[in-house]
């Protein structure tokens, strides 16, 4: 099922920060558009904003509700450890979705920006074990120079050392943990772990085409340089997914600015995801 365009803008306009929203283009070429997921507010505190009025579940890829949720509630109760409150659990079903259409394309995939693994092992246990997962992180936080030149952009005082509590072995136990209702046949080999800085780690995956890519770094020097070497690896009608781009208060702005001084006139977007940091972008050839 596809949605038109003007059901679209209505959603960008709705769920993306105005200072943020870009129109979206009616273009000729066809275009594979997702169906958009019914979210579960399971915790029954998030802001009605926050759940977007979704017109196709998961159940239509097999997906059962007892395992959605099962997904859900794995992702808000281990990052509550960290974080509190989570609203960011609302996009997992569009997460999902963006997986499981992904398998239907040749090509791997690929994260930057892992943390605790937390959306890799989303991606992981729903993505065609066919596929490789390229995880890119440094696992000891920023690097010193994406900091400066967060500042010397002007996006942000001093952005700290960002996530540091956090290991590869850690990450590596979360990703392969279970999903209760979820059969998965994770092979250990299906996750290729690359440390250190995108700058000097996505040379090893230069020959890889790619049929979805999760960027979450935060800042604009990491992100900048990853859309610039994945964009022309991103397969037609891949999918792109830039988490904080859509930030508008005093959080990080340096994905948005990246996006603005690239070439994405091959991608399609940014459509809304479901939370208001993160965007989808279709790649049309």
């Amino acid at each position: 099922m596809k949605l038109n365009f003007k059901s679209l803008k209505h959603l960008a306009k709705e769920y993306l920060p105005s200072s943020f929203y870009q129109p979206l283009v009616k273009i000729k070429k066809k275009l594979l558009l997702l169906p958009i997921t019914k979210l579960y507010n399971i915790d029954k505190k998030l802001p009605d904003s926050y759940c977007v009025q979704r017109i196709r579940s998961l159940d239509l890829y097999g997906v059962s509700d007892y395992v959605l949720e099962s997904a859900i509630r794995d992702y808000r109760e281990f990052n509550l450890k960290y974080y509190g409150p989570v609203v960011d659990s609302v996009r997992i079903p569009s997460l999902i979705e963006a997986v499981l259409a992904s398998n239907n394309l040749v090509g791997d995939i690929a994260e930057c920006g892992v943390y605790h693994g937390s959306s890799a092992k989303i991606i992981r246990h729903f993505a065609s074990p066919a596929k490789k997962l390229y995880l890119f992180d440094t696992f000891t936080g920023f690097t010193t120079d994406d900091r400066k030149a967060e500042m010397k952009k002007g996006l942000k005082r001093d952005p700290g050392e960002g996530h540091i509590n956090t290991t590869l072995e850690q990450a590596r136990s979360r990703i392969f943990s279970k999903i209760k209702g979820k059969e998965s046949q994770i092979e250990k080999d299906s996750v290729v772990f690359c440390v250190g800085s995108v700058q000097q780690t996505l040379e090893s995956i230069r020959d890889i085409q790619l049929s979805l890519v999760h960027l979450d770094m935060d800042l604009y020097a990491p992100t900048k340089f990853a859309l610039d070497f994945f964009i022309p690896r991103i397969v037609k009608n891949g999918i792109l997914l830039l988490h904080d781009y859509a930030v508008d208060n005093s959080g990080y702005r340096g994905v948005y600015q990246a996006t603005m001084e690239l070439d994405m006139t091959t991608l399609f977007g940014p459509l809304p995801f479901g939370d208001k940091a993160t965007v989808l972008f279709i790649k049309t050839i």
